[in-house]
């Protein structure tokens, strides 16, 4: 059976979305036994620092190689780190929490900004191709794309790759304003013949939140941002479960400590309640999204 490829998208940043992406991945491995791959696609390799000590991401670099080597090979065009251009085969890293990860590449931002003439064009379908060429859709169950919070390239690709989305917002009216940025930039490169996206909405995540007020809050301003965009109910809709504002959770960061990590009391606990919500109810519409008919 082929991996579901799901990537998690907001244009706005700050929104937990990193966060939400490798909590997910580990509550899909650890509690329900899934195989998981993580690409981090966002040039700002949170995900990538969030798993794994910065300081040997380098030399897993140089051995693995990264989503940089996806989108190009060696070139007259020089970024930050020449090692990139280096011919590696990219492989996954295992990140020793139960699933594995395509380590990110902070120079994917000096690739998107290079001159046209320095190097051939990037290929937005490039991702999505070497996914089922590399032999990862078989590899694993799910595959979980974590994207820059603005509308570019490596955005595209990750919508082009990807079977479904989910839209991590926190409550606020320039988070949720986000969503309905995704929500246009969608309707735009869904209808474009030269990009023809066919990912689908499964919902909206309220993320770092101190109260079920704050949720209801992000819930009526999403529902008025949805107003006059024509995507169908579940663009919009709202997972049950919620990503909960947690200290201790900031705090475990550094140590590269996951939510399921952690010990179960207090807010942590809750938080980890939700995040089974989450995860369950992401498994939940996968399934009922794969089980339904193909929209005419």
């Amino acid at each position: 059976m082929s991996a579901a490829i799901t990537c998690f998208a907001n244009i706005k940043g700050g929104v937990g979305k990193t966060t939400l992406v490798i909590n997910v991945a580990h509550t899909l491995a650890t509690e329900l036994g899934q195989r998981v791959l993580v690409v981090d696609m966002d040039p700002q390799i949170n995900a990538t620092t969030a798993l794994l000590p910065f300081e040997i991401t380098q030399g897993l670099r140089e051995e693995n190689g990264s989503v940089y080597q996806i989108f190009t090979r060696a070139t007259g065009f020089r970024g930050m780190d020449r090692r990139l251009f280096q011919s590696v085969e990219v492989k996954p890293v295992p990140t020793g929490k139960g699933f594995d990860l395509i380590l990110g590449a902070l120079d994917l931002a000096f690739l998107e900004l290079r001159l046209p003439q320095a190097a051939p064009p990037l290929d937005f379908k490039a991702l999505g191709e070497k996914l089922q060429t590399a032999g990862w859709l078989e590899q694993y169950d799910h595959i979980l794309i974590d994207t820059p919070p603005t509308p570019s390239f490596y955005l595209i690709a990750s919508l082009k790759a990807a079977s479904h989305f989910v839209i991590p917002t926190r409550y606020d009216h320039l988070s949720v304003q986000g969503v309905g940025l995704l929500a246009r930039v969608y309707e735009t490169l869904r209808a474009h013949q030269d990009y023809a996206i066919t990912a689908q909405s499964l919902g909206v995540v309220i993320t770092l939140i101190q109260n079920p007020a704050q949720r209801a809050e992000g819930l009526k301003m999403l529902e008025d941002v949805g107003r006059g965009i024509d995507l169908g109910d579940d663009f919009f809709k709202p997972f049950d479960g919620y990503l909960p504002l947690c200290a201790d959770v900031g705090r475990a960061q550094p140590k590269h400590r996951l939510i399921g990590e952690l010990p179960g009391r207090g807010n942590v606990k809750a938080a980890q309640v939700e995040m089974r919500k989450i995860t369950s109810e992401l498994s939940r519409r996968l399934k009922l999204s794969q089980q339904a008919p193909p929209s005419a």
